[in-house]
């Protein structure tokens, strides 16, 4: 680096892998010198050589770096949702900005539009793909903070999840006349399994003899074991397997299905029980079991949850859990005497805080 001075006016003269910048600073030498001192040490922190290359990267060149790594990173259900949220809503939105100009208020102002189209929960998955995505800009050189760090998320009532109760799924069971969807719901509501893990399901992740099943791809790259009730047992012998497929839910050709959306809403219409989403028999697995006592621990192993917090939404169906903790502070004849506790406080003049 340097400080010349040309026609009256110093500047610092410096070169960053291998582009030369040149910075008016004025008539101030001393400025100039103060100038060129913070230059240095912003080149030797590497941000100074990192502004000069953001301004060259464009959203949408960004994008494809990112949705590569993902892909190599997530599983594919993750990657697929947050392919389909880039191509969809970020690359149109954003792909003609330079990364390095995105700002909080391009981000707040992505929130405001997306709210008034779709719900809040949905408005806060986007958020977390785009703060996600200026993360690993971060991480990788191509930004210095992260702009959609502190924008918030939106607030929502939030209300339990919808569930089937057994009888209710019983109905459903004597509509599901293809038998792939029959084993699908069966398995979806007495496994707890997400909608990707069953298609995903193979014979041999499938132990009848000791009445248990191996997720092995599930979503946080972990394993578990879930036992099948005899229900479920039942239904495993019963169907067909593909001659050439080692899948469980195979179509005709031995490839895994991609949805059973349609079918899963006829039957529900023809049971006339309430229009509910796949994933919603994941709820009522989880839901049945702690309705009938099961401990919400057991119940987080069983659904693969990382945290006792996502599983705590079917915390209101065991009030009697909640009950009988309260009730066992009293066992045992240990019962409060609150008027000789009352009686000593006044007698002993002490206050209680």
């Amino acid at each position: 680096m340097a400080v010349i001075e040309r026609n009256g006016n110093w500047w610092v003269d410096t070169y960053a892998k291998g582009r030369r910048i040149r910075r008016k600073i004025g008539p101030d030498r001393k400025l100039a010198v103060l100038v060129e001192h913070d230059l240095k040490v912003k080149a030797a922190k590497g941000a100074y050589l990192g502004i000069v290359e953001q301004r060259q990267v464009r959203f949408a060149a960004f994008t494809k770096d990112y949705l590569k790594w993902a892909r190599a990173n997530k599983t594919m259900s993750t990657y697929a949702r947050d392919e389909g949220v880039v191509r969809k809503l970020l690359d149109p939105r954003f792909g003609g900005h330079f990364l390095a100009n995105l700002t909080s208020k391009n981000v707040e102002d992505y929130k405001t539009a997306r709210t008034a189209v779709v719900s809040p929960r949905t408005v806060n998955r986007e958020l977390d793909i785009l703060k996600s995505m200026c993360a690993r800009a971060v991480e990788w050189g191509l930004l210095q903070t992260n702009p959609a760090a502190s924008v918030k998320k939106l607030r929502f009532q939030r209300r339990p999840p919808a569930y089937l109760n057994l009888a209710q799924l019983q109905l459903l069971l004597v509509q599901c006349t293809d038998q792939h969807l029959r084993l699908f719901v069966t398995l979806a509501a007495f496994t707890g399994l997400r909608k990707g893990e069953l298609l995903r399901l193979t014979w041999d992740d499938v132990d009848l003899r000791r009445c248990a099943l191996t997720v092995g791809q599930a979503k946080n790259y972990d394993y578990r074991v879930i036992p099948l009730n005899p229900g479920v047992v039942q239904a495993l012998r019963e169907h067909p397997r593909h001659i050439s497929s080692r899948l469980v839910l195979a179509r005709r050709d031995g490839g895994p299905y991609c949805d059973l959306r349609d079918g899963f809403e006829a039957a529900l219409a023809r049971a006339g029980l309430p229009r509910i989403r796949i994933h919603d028999l994941r709820h009522s697995f989880a839901s049945n079991l702690v309705a009938t006592g099961a401990s919400l621990v057991h119940v987080k192993e069983l659904l693969g949850h990382r945290d006792i917090s996502t599983t705590m939404i079917y915390a209101h169906l065991a009030p009697d859990q909640r009950r009988a903790a309260v009730d066992a502070l009293g066992r045992d004849g240990q019962d409060l005497d609150t008027e000789g506790v009352t009686r000593h406080t006044k007698d002993s003049g002490s206050a209680v805080a």
